[in-house]
């Protein structure tokens, strides 16, 4: 099962989380340019705007 994930800014999709992850992404939104950062942690997501 995926799991959506969304800009912070425009609400948009960024990309889909396939499996239980432990870590991080740092990404661009292809929607607005916002970079936004993105910590995993199994099936909890915190994101926070650089």
């Amino acid at each position: 099962m995926s799991v959506q994930v969304k800009c912070l800014k425009c609400k948009k999709r960024v990309f889909d989380l396939m499996s239980k992850t432990i870590g991080g992404i740092e990404i661009k939104c292809p929607h607005c340019g916002t970079v936004v950062g993105y910590d995993f942690n199994n099936n909890q997501i915190i994101g926070k705007e650089k």
